[in-house]
């Protein structure tokens, strides 16, 4: 597994990951968890996106 910083090159490859259907109770969406990270930022707080890939 690696981490790796959400940011204009990755963010849309992020965006269109999911899990699987069994799992969809226990996560927000991507569009979801980027939308709040935004939010958060804008409002001068600190968020710090990442996404994990599974080499």
């Amino acid at each position: 597994m690696e981490l790796k910083k959400v940011d204009d090159k990755n963010i849309w490859k992020v965006i269109k990951l999911s899990v699987n259907d069994d799992q969809k109770d226990f996560v927000a969406t991507n569009t979801e968890s980027i939308l709040e990270a935004y939010t958060t930022i804008t409002s001068g707080r600190v968020a710090l996106p990442f996404g994990i890939y599974d080499r």
